[in-house]
C-alpha cells in the first residue's frame, strides 16, 4: 500500500476503503504501510526539534494525511485487526471530510502565534511539558466543524491533543487565527482538568459571578465559553491584535477573566 498519491483526507479514505476490501490484502503490506508512517513521522519531529520548534509539529496537505492515519491507526498483529482499523478510519474520513481550497491559516501564522505564545508565558513548556502537540492543515472541510480538538495521552501519562484546522466552512466572520487560539483554550482546559468535558472550579464560580452564561448553562457551553474567554485574553497581546475578530464583551467581564487567565498560566 502507498498513500503518497492522497493529497486529501477524503481521498485518503476512498484509498483506505479500497484496500481494506482487497481479497489479497496481506499483513506484511499493512505493516510496510505502517513502519513507513512512523519513520515519516519521526524525521518530521526530528525537524521540528532542530528547528527549536520542540513541542508542536505542524503538517499540511499530504503531510497532514500520513500524520492523521499513523495518529488514529493502532497497528495490530493480526490481518483482521488492521483491516477493521482501516476500515473504521476510511468510514470516518468519508463521512466527515469533503474536499475543499485548503486551510485559510499558514504555517507562518500558526509559528507565529505560538511563538508569541511562548515568548509571553512559556505555553508550549507550561500547558504540554514533553508532550508533543500535533497540528493538521488538511486541504478538506469538516461537515461539522471549522476545527478540532482531539485529546490523547502519552505512554507516560501527559495530556496533549491534536489540533485539526480544516477548510473554514461555516464560521466565515471569525478570523483562523482566533480559531486556532480557541483550540488552543481547550487544550489548556485538557492540562488542568484531563477532560474538555471538567471546567476548572474557579472558572465556574467567575461564570456565575459574572453571570456569563445562563444559569442553565450546558457543560458544553462552559467548555466553549472557556475556550473563547482564552482566546480573547491572548488577542489582547499586541502582536496578536490582527487576528482579532470577536465581538466586544463587557469591559468588567473582560478584566476579571483576563485577571483569570494570566494568573492561571502565571501560576502553572
Amino acid at each position: 500500500m502507498n498513500i503518497d498519491h492522497c493529497k486529501t483526507f477524503n481521498a485518503l479514505g476512498d484509498y483506505l476503503k479500497e484496500q481494506a476490501t482487497r481479497t489479497d490484502l496481506k499483513q506484511d503490506e499493512c505493516k510496510q504501510l505502517y513502519s513507513t508512517l512512523e519513520e515519516r513521522c519521526q524525521r518530521h519531529y526530528l525537524n521540528g526539534l532542530l528547528s527549536g520548534h520542540r513541542n508542536w509539529y505542524i503538517c499540511e496537505g499530504t503531510s497532514a494525511v500520513f500524520t492523521y492515519l499513523y495518529r488514529n491507526w493502532s497497528y495490530q498483529s493480526s490481518l483482521k485487526a488492521n483491516r477493521d482499523y482501516l476500515m473504521e478510519i476510511a468510514d470516518h474520513l468519508q463521512q466527515d471530510y469533503f474536499c475543499a481550497d485548503g486551510p485559510q491559516i499558514t504555517v507562518q501564522e500558526i509559528t507565529h502565534i505560538l511563538s508569541i505564545l511562548d515568548k509571553r508565558y512559556d505555553f508550549s513548556k507550561k500547558v504540554l511539558g514533553d508532550a508533543l502537540l500535533y497540528l493538521l492543515l488538511p486541504n478538506d472541510a469538516h461537515r461539522t466543524y471549522d476545527a478540532l480538538c482531539r485529546p490523547y495521552t502519552t505512554p507516560d501519562g501527559q495530556w496533549t491533543c491534536d489540533i485539526i484546522l480544516p477548510h473554514i466552512q461555516r464560521d466565515t466572520k471569525t478570523n483562523p487565527g482566533s480559531i486556532l487560539l480557541h483550540e488552543l483554550g481547550h487544550l489548556l482546559n485538557l492540562k488542568l482538568t484531563g477532560s474538555l468535558l471538567v471546567l476548572p472550579e474557579l472558572f465556574v464560580q467567575l461564570d456565575g459571578l459574572m453571570r456569563t452564561t445562563q444559569t442553565a448553562g450546558s457543560i458544553e457551553e462552559l467548555s466553549e465559553l472557556f475556550a473563547h474567554l482564552f482566546a480573547m485574553t491572548m488577542l489582547r497581546q499586541p502582536e496578536l491584535k490582527q487576528y482579532d475578530s470577536y465581538p466586544p464583551i463587557p469591559e468588567a467581564t473582560q478584566a476579571v477573566f483576563i485577571a483569570y487567565f494570566q494568573t492561571l498560566l502565571a501560576g502553572l
